[in-house]
């Protein structure tokens, strides 16, 4: 009887599948095709943690919308009242806007390096 290998684990596979995608060939040289692709995808979104999966989904919404670069009417109505009311007033420094909210630059920076 021959000795089996232990099957790779799910990380383990991605690591190779990471190896190969970087040289664009798989084992036998050959280029990685579409269903490939898809395999590796899935293993990686398998791998995230739950906190995480939602950000993922997000992302491939924002490949999948094709209108993505066309503004609503009334996103550009905003901008258009934005842009009015910005040639007759100075701008509101971010400080202020903060300090509106009881929050400080400090707090802004921390809050943008949470998940």
């Amino acid at each position: 009887m021959f000795a089996r290998r232990p099957k790779a684990s799910l990380k383990d596979e991605v690591r190779r599948w990471r190896l190969v995608s970087n040289r664009g060939e798989n084992k036998k040289g050959m280029s990685l095709d579409l269903q490939q692709e898809r395999q590796q995808a899935h293993a990686l979104i398998d791998l995230l943690p739950p906190a995480k999966l939602g950000a993922v989904r997000n992302l491939l919404e924002v490949f999948l919308d094709e209108d993505s670069d066309t503004l609503s009417p009334a996103e550009a109505r905003a901008i258009a009242e934005a842009d009015e009311w910005s040639k007759h007033n100075e701008p509101i420094p971010h400080e202020q806007v903060l300090a509106e909210f009881g929050l400080s630059m400090a707090d802004w920076e921390k809050i943008s390096r949470e998940p």
